[in-house]
C-alpha cells in the first residue's frame, strides 16, 4: 500500500476531508470548486482515518484484478487485509472491528458525486455516479469483502487519467484527521509545486464549507503543517501576506540546504500552473 493509484478527483477536493466523529454519519449536500474540478457532493461525510484508506484498499484490488486479467466485476478483499492495515493500532474487540470497517463500507456506498473539469479543452457537462455498482458486504464468515465497481469509476480511471500514487500506509500512521488530508494533498504535487492559495488549502480540508473565518484557518492550516515537519514530511513552510498563500517545502523534494534557499527565492508555481 504503498504507491497506490488514486484519481485526483478524491485527492483533491473535498470528497473525503477532515470531520469529527460525531457528525461522520450525517448526510452533506454541496459544490466543490476549483481551477481544476467543479464537484457536486451528496452523501455521508468521508474522512481519512477510515474512509479514504479503506476506499484505496479497493480500488489497488480492483486494479490488480484488470491486470491479471481476472473479472472485475465481483472482487473479493480479504478481511484480514483491512484490519492489517486501518486497525493495526485498535485495541477493540473483534465486534468492534468488523463494526468500523462496515460503517465505513455504508458510508462510501451513500455518496454520489457529479464533476466536470475546469477546462477549456474538456467536455462541460458533469459526470455522476456512485463508488459502487452494487452496495458492498461485509461477509463475516468468509472473512472478505465483496464488491463491484461502478462504471463511473471505471471511466474515471481511462488511460491518461489523472491519477496519483500515494503512499497509503504512511497516511494511516499520520495521527489527526487535518494532518492526513494535507499529507494527501501535498502528495499529489511534484517539485515545482511549493505555493499553495490560502481558500485552496481552506478548500481541501473542509474548513471553507464550515464557515470558519480566514484566520482561523490559517490556525488550523499552520498547526497541521508544524505536525507535518515534526514527522519529517514538510521540510519547511511559510505565510505570504502579501499573495495570501502559503509556500510548502516536502521533504522528499528538498534537502535543508536547498529549502533554505527556495522558501525565499524560488519562483512560484502561479506562473505557470493551476493548482
Amino acid at each position: 500500500m504503498r504507491s497506490v493509484a488514486i484519481h485526483n478527483l478524491f485527492n483533491r477536493t473535498s470528497i473525503f476531508e477532515p470531520v469529527q466523529d460525531r457528525i461522520l454519519n450525517n448526510n452533506r449536500s454541496y459544490t466543490f470548486k476549483d481551477s481544476l474540478f467543479e464537484v457536486q457532493i451528496f452523501g455521508n461525510y468521508l474522512n481519512h482515518s477510515t474512509d479514504y484508506p479503506l476506499f484505496a484498499m479497493l480500488i489497488r484490488h480492483w486494479r490488480n484484478a484488470k491486470a491479471n486479467n481476472e473479472d472485475p466485476q465481483l472482487l473479493n478483499l480479504p478481511l484480514k487485509e483491512v484490519k492489517d492495515l486501518l486497525l493495526q493500532a485498535n485495541k477493540g474487540t473483534r465486534a468492534v472491528d468488523f463494526k468500523k470497517i462496515k460503517a465505513s463500507l455504508q458510508r462510501l456506498d451513500t455518496n454520489r458525486v457529479s464533476y466536470r473539469l475546469n477546462s477549456k479543452a474538456q467536455n462541460k457537462v458533469f459526470e455522476t455516479g456512485y463508488f459502487f455498482e452494487e452496495s458492498p458486504v461485509l461477509d463475516f464468515e468468509s472473512k472478505e469483502i465483496r464488491f463491484s465497481i461502478s462504471e463511473f469509476i471505471e471511466e474515471l480511471y481511462m488511460p491518461n487519467s489523472n491519477i496519483s500514487y500515494l503512499n497509503i500506509e504512511e497516511l494511516c500512521n499520520i495521527e489527526r484527521e487535518a494532518n492526513k488530508a494535507l499529507y494527501k494533498y501535498l502528495s499529489t504535487h511534484g517539485t515545482v509545486m511549493i505555493d499553495f492559495k490560502l481558500e485552496k488549502l481552506s478548500c481541501v480540508l473542509g474548513l471553507k464549507y464550515r464557515g470558519y473565518s480566514e484566520a482561523r484557518c490559517r490556525e488550523y492550516i499552520v498547526k497541521s503543517l508544524k505536525e507535518l515537519q515534526v514527522l519529517g514530511i514538510v521540510r519547511a513552510y511559510k505565510w505570504r501576506k502579501e499573495s495570501n498563500d502559503y509556500r510548502i517545502l516536502q521533504s522528499k523534494y528538498f534537502t535543508a540546504k536547498e529549502a533554505e534557499f527556495a522558501i525565499k527565492h524560488a519562483k512560484s508555481n502561479f506562473k505557470f500552473s493551476r493548482i
